[in-house]
């Protein structure tokens, strides 16, 4: 045949290539082909390896011969375009028609080059070498191009490092693509598997191309999660890509329980901290630093949670000590999951050595006694 072919190069993989020859004039014990030749070219660098099929009476009529039974011959240099590994030979119609399945493998070093192949045929008469014209055998060769590199897989890196969506965001979109520069991508799957819920969804693609839209409500985000692509190209090349997401979030806000909410705080402001979890946590620590717990020993907090949810929010009410004196503090917010920990820092700016108290007013009210 003819006409240009991917073929997959990784020095494992065979393949197989047919070449056939017919004889001028009548097939007789003296004249039939004895030898069918594939010659390679590429570039500069020329190979041929060609097969010796033995002699048959022309009476037998058709015939088989595995590798075994063929005698094998090479151009004399190492092959390194096409590396024969194994053939089959037949006879037909009386000996005038042969052919051979010669199997062969190609290195990944060829990856790119255009490899020209065509057959060639040699009869022996009267101890000569007849052989086949070579122009008309270059009509029916075909070139090879081998193909030794998977798909190149872009975007996973953004989808593994996602984390959990941002709560305030409806959604947010990743591309993944899959781009192969020899035989052309074939397929493009992208699987993300959630460890804590066990949810498990699969993204397929024929173009190499894929959209993931990851949602703030979708549980399938929320958690840790294993994010696996596969890419494979038309000869065969498969590129795997996978790693876990650590998709675990703190979001922590501290503000004022009266208005103006965002306002300065004094001692004895009564203040919320409200705290969001993302992804399964397992507990959740606020703690005050020692100048503020001195005066109210009962200030921290911690959240257990024997049954974690994807996405937990407490809101925590406190009051500022008194006697708090003037000063800009600092409170941690922990959360914690299988060992791992976040932490947000929460300031706490106390401008004024007064407190709420005096803001106070006496009024003496006079009702007509």
């Amino acid at each position: 045949g003819t006409g240009r072919y991917f073929i997959k190069a990784d020095g494992e993989t065979e393949h197989t290539l047919k070449l056939a020859g017919y004889t001028h004039g009548k097939a007789s014990n003296h004249y039939q082909i004895d030898w069918l030749r594939m010659v390679s070219l590429s570039s500069s660098m020329q190979e041929w390896y060609q097969t010796r099929i033995p002699r048959v009476n022309i009476q037998i009529g058709n015939a088989e011969f595995v590798n075994e039974e063929l005698e094998n011959d090479a151009s004399g240099m190492e092959l390194t375009l096409l590396e024969p590994t194994s053939a089959i030979a037949y006879r037909t119609d009386a000996a005038e028609k042969a052919g051979l399945w010669q199997r062969f493998i190609i290195g990944a070093e060829n990856d790119g080059k255009q490899i020209t192949v065509y057959p060639r045929a040699m009869a022996e008469f009267d101890s000569k070498e007849i052989w086949s014209d070579e122009t008309e055998d270059r009509i029916h060769g075909i070139t090879l191009i081998p193909d030794g590199k998977a798909p190149v897989i872009s975007g996973i890196e953004a989808l593994q490092n996602a984390g959990n969506i941002d709560m305030t965001e409806e959604s947010r979109e990743f591309v993944v693509t899959a781009t192969d520069d020899g035989s052309g991508v074939r397929e493009l799957i992208v699987i993300v598997t959630n460890l804590d819920n066990q949810m498990q969804r699969t993204y397929e693609s024929d173009t190499g191309e894929l959209v993931i839209t990851m949602r703030k409500d979708d549980y399938l985000f929320l958690g840790d999660f294993v994010v696996s692509a596969e890419a494979s190209d038309n000869v065969g090349n498969v590129n795997l890509q996978g790693s876990d997401s650590l998709a675990f979030t703190l979001e922590a806000e501290l503000k004022r329980a009266r208005e103006p909410q965002n306002g300065a705080f004094k001692a004895g402001d009564g203040a919320i901290i409200t705290v969001t979890t993302g992804g399964y946590a397992d507990k959740i620590i606020i703690r005050f630093p020692d100048e503020l717990t001195l005066l109210n020993p009962e200030l921290n907090k911690e959240y257990i949670y024997e049954f974690p949810e994807a996405i937990k929010t407490e809101r925590y009410e406190f009051n500022i000590p008194l006697d708090t004196p003037g000063g800009e503090y600092i409170v941690e917010v922990e959360a914690w999951k299988d060992g791992r920990k976040l932490t947000e820092e929460l300031s706490l700016p106390i401008w004024t050595n007064g407190s709420i108290v005096d803001e106070l007013r006496t009024r003496i009210r006079d009702n007509g006694v």
